[in-house]
């Protein structure tokens, strides 16, 4: 055994302490649920990704207005407007409160992006500067002015983020401000602004130009959380433009290599209202939710790669679905806020069949994100180039496959390594069917895959198998 095969023994030796190797347990990760009233009560509730599903309700108390982040085994709550803290909660110490800190007064925070224990950067709504925060103490860091970006009224209405490599993206609005009842209008163009985090320095993407550049969007007033497509290596980015309106957004990519937007993967028109959250399911099929115009809000499907319209697969009345989560075992959960029976739905992605719910969430649920198990590997990766490649999906119950490889590139070398960091597979291509050199079903658990490029660039990857 080299180094090389000692240091992902070793990384995995950690992840499975106190799990026997040759039986490792089962997957543990959680559905999360940030659920509210949206007037005086919020609060954190957690499910099973398969059924008996056992939901946890109202498991910690949050703000009324909050969207949440895991990272490295915590759920940092960004509690909103009239609240303008960050909330530290443990779930392995019964979901306790660790540590609450101020952004600011009056500042409105929508995101928090966690890069490391110790480092973290929070959007602003009500102010250009984006504030960089030791998460661990609640000790602002600095601030770094998104300015160059604000449209007439001042404000450039700084929202969700997403890390990638070196670079942190900040969704930026841009909504011209008007007196009530006049909507807010967003001004073209709408941009992800881009930080680098070795210097805590704007980019400017396009030199050519007057001023500060970032990323132009071809749609209006981004507001989902920045998705990553393993198939391709894109960014997804939602824009909804104008909410009386069905014109100006849909769902599109951004090109991580080039940063640069290289059009609608679906137009509002396509989806058939203003898309409210969307995930990725496989290659060809993606789900979305979105509000038409009258404000009804509807849960339906569509093929990311042949593109064309969607498919409405559930159109409740009222303004009631407000999120949606794929995990890789083949559900889909859905957060519905009916007056009458709200809680989570659940769905099969493989028939779109309603499975389960609603499922009880005490208060009606908001938004939804992945609680991962210590050893899951399902936690968004923030340090890692996904042009290396990416697995996914993560966990898996079936194939594995490895974004940003086209399939044929003979320059890349990918190998399959078990928790004692003895490799059972060499790869021919971009994908793991689950199986060791000699066939046999691999047993459920945390493998490590290297990849190596011809270029030299390399990269250790952690994946989980679940039972099939």
């Amino acid at each position: 055994m080299n180094h090389r095969d000692l240091k992902i023994a070793l990384r995995a030796l950690v992840l499975l302490t106190g799990v026997g190797l040759a039986d490792p347990a089962p997957a543990a990760d959680r559905v999360l649920a940030v659920t509210t009233d949206f007037f005086s009560a919020g609060s954190i509730s957690s499910m099973e990704t398969s059924a008996p599903w056992d939901v946890q309700a109202d498991l910690a108390p949050i703000g009324s207005d909050a969207v949440a982040r895991c990272h490295d085994g915590l759920i940092y709550v960004v509690n909103r407007l009239g609240a303008d803290n960050v909330q530290v909660i443990d779930p392995s110490q019964g979901f306790q409160t660790i540590r609450q800190f101020t952004v600011g007064p009056g500042t409105n925070p929508q995101d928090i992006a966690l890069v490391s224990p110790t480092r973290a950067y929070v959007t602003r709504y009500e102010t250009n500067d984006l504030l960089k925060v030791d998460p661990s103490t609640g000790e602002h860091l600095g601030t770094i002015s998104l300015a160059a970006f604000a449209d007439d009224d001042g404000l450039c209405e700084m929202h969700r983020m997403h890390v990638q490599g070196d670079s942190l993206l900040v969704q930026v609005q841009r909504m011209f401000r008007q007196d009530w009842p006049d909507p807010w209008i967003p001004v073209a163009p709408s941009y992800l602004a881009v930080v680098d985090l070795r210097t805590d320095q704007l980019v400017d993407m396009d030199p050519g130009e007057p001023g500060m550049q970032g990323i132009a969007l071809a749609g209006l007033n981004p507001t989902a959380p920045i998705q990553f497509d393993p198939f391709t290596g894109d960014l997804l980015v939602l824009t909804t433009a104008r909410a009386d309106l069905v014109d100006q957004g849909g769902i599109e990519r951004v090109d991580p290599r080039t940063m640069q937007s290289v059009g609608m993967l679906i137009t509002e028109q396509e989806i058939g209202g203003n898309g409210i959250d969307f995930a990725l399911a496989e290659r060809e099929k993606g789900y979305v939710v979105a509000s038409d115009l009258d404000f009804n809000t509807f849960l339906a499907s569509f093929d990311p790669a042949a593109g064309g319209p969607a498919t409405p697969l559930y159109e409740p009345e009222g303004y009631v679905l407000t999120d949606l989560l794929v995990y890789p075992n083949g559900h889909l959960f859905l957060a519905d806020r009916d007056f009458f029976t709200p809680g989570i739905r659940v769905y099969d992605t493989t028939t779109d069949a309603l499975i389960d719910g609603p499922l009880d969430t005490g208060l009606p649920p908001f938004e939804l994100l992945v609680l991962p198990d210590a050893v899951s590997g399902a936690e968004e990766v923030v340090d890692l180039d996904p042009a290396i490649g990416l697995p996914y999906p993560n966990p898996s119950s079936g194939a594995v496959r490895f974004s940003g490889i086209p399939a044929g590139d003979r320059s890349v070398s990918i190998a399959v390594f078990d928790a004692a960091g003895r490799q059972i597979r060499r790869l021919a291509g971009p994908s793991w069917n689950g199986r060791d050199d000699v066939g046999r079903q691999a047993a459920p658990g945390v493998y490590w895959i290297r990849v190596e490029h011809g270029d030299g660039r390399t990269a250790d990857r952690s994946v989980r198998l679940l039972p099939r």
